[in-house]
């Protein structure tokens, strides 16, 4: 009886973890370099720490999007161009099989003096 038990269990175990993963959607961060800002999205150069490689991703806002320097609210971010941004996203896939991402919360490094 005990084995049948331990079959049991782990059948149990085996199938509730395959329940709680859904392929397609998640929430990671976003690490870079701020190149450009539009009320729908920013985009931020990332380097590929293993290749060396640079692409640009563009991450989604909305009204809800939090962006911060520190503890600070920030509201304008023309000065914070070409800064180091720490983007918090949920992501999934797009209809056309690419990935979307939309920012929660963006943490912004403060802007060089001119």
């Amino acid at each position: 009886m005990i084995p049948s038990m331990g079959v049991l269990l782990a059948l149990l175990v085996a199938t509730a973890g395959a329940g709680l993963g859904h392929p397609g959607h998640g929430s990671t961060v976003v690490i870079g370099t701020l190149r450009t800002v539009t009320p729908a999205a920013i985009v931020l150069e990332v380097r590929d720490v293993a290749t060396g490689a640079v692409r640009h991703v563009r991450v989604q806002v909305t009204a809800d999007t939090k962006y911060r320097e520190g503890r600070t609210p920030v509201h304008d971010l023309a000065p914070y161009i070409g800064t180091r941004a720490v983007a918090a996203v949920e992501y999934e896939e797009g209809p056309s099989g690419e990935t979307v991402y939309l920012a929660t919360e963006v943490r912004l490094s403060k802007p060089k003096a001119k």
